[in-house]
């Protein structure tokens, strides 16, 4: 028992003594005017459906007739980054930045709903309602967090 009130004075010391590690610097968090101009001019000249979506020339029968390719079956909703000033939100699926109807690979479209919701139209013209976070099955349309296990039976 003495022994360790001994060894406290002895660490506190040995602890003032080691020198201090300097701070790393973290450099500017925030982008300059020249760079925030442009980002604004990338983000405005983005074309309007860069995924090649259907055109209204061709009828909505040959795109639900063509099979989903691997890694389409499943919509991951990722989430929304809501724009102040511009009022032009960008909606993640799959990890792919979208306008709101921007057409997705899979013939679905995604644009936003009300309280926080996103309306998501199958290219069945089915129509489910998700939130960020939520998986969409392209072919069914059923709905389930992002934490459930995908139903079997697929």
């Amino acid at each position: 028992m003495r022994r360790q009130f001994l060894l406290w004075p002895v660490l506190c010391a040995a602890l003032g003594i080691a020198p201090a590690a300097p701070a790393q610097e973290i450099g500017r968090l925030f982008t300059t005017p020249a760079q925030r101009a442009a980002l604004d001019r990338a983000r405005a000249a983005r074309p309007a459906d860069r995924n090649a979506a259907v055109t209204d020339s061709e009828a909505p029968v040959a795109v639900a007739e063509t099979p989903l390719r691997e890694g389409e079956q499943v919509l991951m909703v990722n989430g929304v980054v809501r724009r102040s000033g511009s009022g032009r939100d960008t909606i993640w699926v799959n990890d792919t930045p979208l306008a709101s109807g921007e057409r997705l690979p899979s013939g679905a479209t995604v644009a936003q709903g009300r309280n926080g919701t996103l309306a998501v139209t199958l290219r069945s013209g089915k129509r489910v309602t998700v939130k960020p976070g939520q998986n969409v099955d392209a072919v069914s349309g059923n709905v389930r967090e992002s934490t459930q296990a995908p139903a079997e039976g697929r």
